[in-house]
């Protein structure tokens, strides 16, 4: 699995994709990883709310920082930028994006 920030990142993995999900075929796709194998997924700016349990996902790359999506995040990002709480937040979202892939003792992921 790969996450990435965009739809313009992820144009970056379309030739070795088999699979990418955004928010009009999340639901269907995650259903598709827990049922079988499906082969290279890039997800665009999903870091967290997604529950990939045992072999669903065994190695994850997180492709970029993930972009705000929200106006009013955008003018905080904007106004705050370079400040700890900006840091901070992104710092929070990277690690719920490495989470995907680790969700009990029986996890394992790279």
């Amino acid at each position: 699995m790969i996450i990435v920030p965009s739809n313009y990142r992820a144009k970056y993995w379309e030739d070795v994709a088999d699979m990418i999900l955004n928010s009009k075929n999340l639901h269907a796709g995650v259903e598709k990883l827990k049922e079988e194998h499906v082969g290279l997924v890039v997800v665009i700016n999903k870091y967290d709310g997604i529950d990939l349990p045992k072999s669903a996902c065994t190695v994850l790359v997180i492709d970029g920082l993930p972009d705000v999506r929200r106006k009013i995040d955008k003018i905080e990002e904007s106004a705050l930028q370079g400040s700890e709480l900006v840091l901070n937040n992104k710092i929070q979202k990277i690690e719920q994006g490495m989470g995907r892939g680790i969700r009990s003792k029986d996890d394992y992921c790279v």
